[in-house]
């Protein structure tokens, strides 16, 4: 087990070397606690640190833990607010010892990931502490619908006031980053929509992230603040870098309007520049009513030829109606003097691209020790990516591993780059 422990006061720093990390504020809760579970071998390890730090900002005593226990999962389920970042499935999600699965728990068998002694959804009181439950894995809150069968939408139909899941697989790369988007918005005070969606209206290199569910009990708001912000204010509008923030002009949803929009504040804008990808955005599911589902997301990345960026825009769209435009443009004057400078592209030959391939396969084999765990061909795919914070031009694979079968199937992704 690897966890780590530290304890934070207004005075002193006090570092512990065990297996459990957490921080420790004063906020005004049910019992004042946070947890956050992954794994290092699956690699979601930077998401527990940084929902870690960032419920700790949000006033609570907040664990981390990467590859727990069983018992450590007993023993912090009780907490207020948790974050889970793994692999899954619909009806679970595990790390590399254990996991959480839908109805009841036991020792299951995951195939190649092995046999997991796991804790089931319906063997947890959630409805005596937990106000907010997030779930970071593949098809979380259903494969492509709103599953109330899920695990975050269980989480929620026993007893957890708002949980928050996604209905496609994702993708690494894409999901620390936005879990990370999503967790500083809550600990700055805002709600879990207000959250999702300024999550959302960032520039991923894959924006399936940006299809999410909100799973809500009777009663109970869905944007709903967490810790010492439990009973604020409204805060300052998170929509700075929402282009159409100053008009109160309504704007029909087509390709023309949009850009027509963009070029109003970039003369340059020219639409074959961009990767272009549509998403359904946030889904709100109450326990009981109706589902709310009416919005979409198009994320337009700019490219250097061939190598596509985190550069570019989110375009917010309501009952076909453009409700908000995010310029998410990064370092414009360097790329644009990398575009002019790109002599040789880097684009490897059909032979080399192979070669790389079956390395990173292999890579991923090797990674778990040799087995046979499935690696589906049609779903092994790969990007060239300019990285503009180092400047660095990369081909990365991304690569959809499966294992066991029924209930028990799970989905990983693992991304292997390649310096060019």
């Amino acid at each position: 087990m690897k966890n780590f422990v530290k304890k934070l006061d207004c005075s002193f720093l006090i570092i512990i070397i065990l297996c459990t990390f957490f921080f420790s504020y004063n906020v005004y809760a049910r019992d004042n606690t946070a947890a956050s579970f992954g794994s290092t071998e699956y690699g979601t390890d930077e998401d527990v640190r940084n929902a870690t730090y960032a419920y700790y900002d949000a006033g609570y005593t907040s664990y981390g833990y990467t590859e727990p226990q069983k018992s450590d999962l007993w023993e912090k389920l009780y907490a207020d607010v948790q974050f889970f970042s793994g692999h899954g499935n619909v009806n679970h999600i595990i790390f590399l010892y254990t996991g959480l699965i839908v109805a009841n728990g036991g020792n299951y068998n995951f195939g190649e990931y092995g046999w997991k002694d796991v804790v089931g959804t319906d063997e947890v009181h959630w409805d005596a502490d937990t106000i907010l439950a997030t779930y970071s894995s593949c098809y979380s809150s259903g494969n492509n619908e709103s599953d109330y069968n899920s695990i975050a939408g269980r989480t929620m139909e026993e007893g957890c006031d708002v949980t928050v899941g996604f209905r496609q697989k994702i993708n690494p790369y894409s999901a620390t980053s936005w879990n990370k988007n999503y967790n500083e918005k809550l600990a700055e005070g805002y709600g879990v929509y207000d959250a999702i969606v300024y999550a959302n209206s960032k520039n991923y290199l894959n924006n399936s992230v940006k299809q999410v569910n909100i799973f809500h009990e009777n009663g109970v708001d869905y944007n709903m603040k967490i810790g010492k912000y439990r009973n604020s204010n409204s805060l300052q509008s998170l929509e700075s870098n929402n282009i159409l923030k100053n008009t109160n002009e309504k704007m029909t949803y087509s390709t023309n309007n949009i850009c027509n929009a963009i070029k109003s504040i970039n003369n340059d804008f020219d639409l074959k520049d961009y990767s272009v990808s549509e998403s359904s955005g946030i889904i709100i599911c109450p326990e009981n009513g109706q589902i709310i589902d009416n919005e979409k997301y198009i994320t337009m990345n700019y490219k250097l030829n061939d190598f596509i960026t985190t550069s570019g825009y989110t375009i917010r769209i309501k009952n076909n109606t453009v409700t908000a435009i995010y310029d998410n443009t990064i370092n414009s004057e360097i790329l644009s003097s990398q575009k002019l400078n790109l002599s040789n592209p880097k684009i490897l030959s059909e032979t080399d691209l192979n070669l790389k391939k079956q390395e990173a396969i292999e890579s991923v084999k090797n990674k778990y020790n040799n087995s046979n765990i499935n690696i589906p061909e049609n779903e092994i795919t790969y990007d060239y990516v300019y990285d503009i914070e180092n400047q660095k031009y990369k081909l990365v694979f991304s690569i959809t591993t499966t294992s066991g079968s029924g209930d028990f199937e799970t989905l990983g992704i693992e991304n292997i780059e390649y310096i060019l």
